[in-house]
């Protein structure tokens, strides 16, 4: 089944397992993270960025609550 994305629309995921802090030691963590954004063409000169960004840490395969990330941004561009 084929699925039709809107154009302008960005789904990216990444997903780390097992760093290492910075004096090498291997950490018992695990990170994902899942961002989706949005392009649109306001006019021949402007456009609008729409992001956000959610990363979990897990230790030993539990969730951490306070260590989950959000991020969201809105962005109005100049296209010169």
């Amino acid at each position: 089944m084929a699925r039709n994305v809107p154009r302008g629309f960005k789904l990216q995921g990444s997903y780390v397992e097992n760093p290492e802090d910075p004096d090498g030691q291997v950490l018992n963590t695990t990170d994902a993270s899942l961002s989706l954004g949005f392009t649109r063409s306001l006019s021949d000169h402007f456009y609008l960025l729409l992001e956000g960004e959610l990363t979990e840490v897990q230790v030993n395969g539990v969730p951490q609550p306070g260590m989950t990330d959000q991020r969201a941004q809105a962005k109005l561009a100049l296209r010169f």
